[in-house]
């Protein structure tokens, strides 16, 4: 058994068998929550981890827990290697521990972004995800293709697509989502049993009818309640008019 242990950068995909390092290097020092469903990857732990794999005596206990527990390690590893969508978890950055609810919801949100990367893989196209402290706050890519895991809209039958927000209900409007300024071509929208992808184009072309007055069918602009956020919404039928299959999107990306 080679484990080839080496040390992690938060900043950058963590690997699959890494992943289950870190879950087996959890349950040797913590030897508490041996559930894999409640396991949270943060950076505290990367920290440690980083530092123990430095000291020879732990990396030979770390080596011989892992041996005894072997059938378990393998077993998460197969699992993990198959659909990984099912095991992958983001860093937990410090100033995010406390908050259960988002880290939840940013559980979920990685999982689905992993799907739709693995997805596209499977056809031949590297999207090119971005990871780190602060790439995987926004599901963007280096294709330019936004990830945006929301069951609310689907449920509803309406979704929401903001063009400014603020960080409080008195300060000052900015630019955010399909007005961003970024490489954004892209949103694909949903989750892993229904997604839509819709052309950032065809976003701004629906925002500039609204602003102008001018009718839209099945969506109307809107601000959110709490004074945050300003967009519109749209029912489902019309995206779905207006979405791309896959099928178009990665020929797209391959031209």
């Amino acid at each position: 058994m080679k484990l080839n242990l080496q040390k992690i950068d938060g900043q950058k995909k963590i690997r699959n068998k890494d992943q289950v390092i870190l879950f087996f290097y959890y349950l040797y020092k913590e030897d508490k929550c041996n559930n894999y469903n409640e396991f949270l990857i943060t950076e505290d732990l990367i920290n440690n981890f980083n530092n123990d794999i430095e000291d020879e005596v732990i990396v030979n206990k770390l080596y011989n827990y892992i041996k005894d527990n072997y059938d378990e390690f393998k077993e998460l590893l197969n699992e993990f290697s198959e659909e990984p969508w099912k095991y992958a978890n983001p860093v937990i950055w410090e100033n995010n521990y406390n908050n259960e609810y988002f880290i939840k919801n940013l559980i979920l949100s990685h999982r689905f972004e992993v799907y739709i990367d693995n997805l596209f893989k499977k056809n031949g196209v590297d999207i090119g995800l971005y990871y780190g402290r602060n790439g995987q706050y926004t599901g963007e890519s280096e294709a330019g293709i936004e990830i945006k895991r929301d069951m609310r809209s689907l449920e509803t039958g309406n979704m929401y697509f903001e063009y400014m927000e603020r960080h409080y209900n008195y300060g000052e409007w900015v630019n955010s989502g399909i007005l961003k300024d970024d490489n954004t071509r892209y949103f694909l929208i949903g989750d892993i049993n229904e997604f839509y992808i819709i052309p950032k184009v065809r976003l701004c072309e629906i925002l500039e009818k609204l602003m102008n007055k001018e009718y839209v069918k099945g969506a109307r602009l809107v601000e959110a309640r709490r004074g945050t956020s300003k967009g519109f919404i749209i029912s489902k039928s019309e995206i779905e008019r207006v979405s791309l299959s896959l099928e178009d999107l990665i020929n797209d990306l391959k031209d």
